[in-house]
C-alpha cells in the first residue's frame, strides 16, 4: 500500500523537489519551434499544388507551437516552484497529448494522405477521361 501512495504522491505532489531536466527541456521546445518553421515553410509550399495536403495538414504547425508554449510555461512554472502548477502530473500529461499528435500525424501522412492522394488522383483522370469523350448521337 505504501508503495502505491508513494507512487501517486509523486506525480501529485504540490510543490515537487529536484528538477535536472531543464536543458533537456529546452531543447526539446527548441526543436519544436524549429520543426514548426520548417513545416511552416512546406505547407506555405505545398498548399499551392496539393489539395489533400493543405486540408490534413492546416493546424500541424499552430499546434507544434502550443506545445512548444505549454512546455515552455511548465519548465517556468517548475523552476519557479510555484505549487500545484508545477505539478509533474502536468508535465506528463502534456507530454502524453504531444506523443499522441505525433503518432496521429505520423498516422496521417502515411496512411490517410496516401489513400486521399491515390483516391483524388483517381477522380482527375476519370474526370480528364470523361471530358475527352465527346457525345456522338446515336443512329436512327
Amino acid at each position: 500500500m505504501e508503495s502505491i501512495k508513494n507512487f501517486f504522491n509523486y506525480f501529485v505532489s504540490a510543490n515537487p523537489t529536484q528538477f535536472n531536466y531543464d536543458t533537456l527541456a529546452l531543447i526539446l521546445i527548441g526543436l519544436l519551434v524549429a520543426g514548426a518553421v520548417a513545416f511552416s515553410i512546406i505547407y506555405k509550399n505545398k498548399k499551392k499544388s496539393n489539395p489533400v495536403f493543405k486540408r490534413m495538414f492546416k493546424l500541424t504547425a499552430g499546434r507544434m507551437y502550443l506545445y512548444a508554449f505549454l512546455f515552455l510555461i511548465l519548465l517556468g512554472l517548475r523552476y519557479e516552484g510555484i505549487p500545484y502548477f508545477s505539478m509533474r502530473l502536468w508535465t506528463y500529461l502534456t507530454l502524453g497529448f504531444f506523443v499522441y499528435f505525433s503518432a496521429n500525424t505520423v498516422k496521417t501522412y502515411y496512411v490517410d494522405y496516401k489513400k486521399e492522394q491515390a483516391s483524388l488522383n483517381n477522380r482527375m483522370e476519370s474526370a480528364k477521361d470523361k471530358s475527352t469523350k465527346r457525345y456522338v448521337a446515336a443512329k436512327k
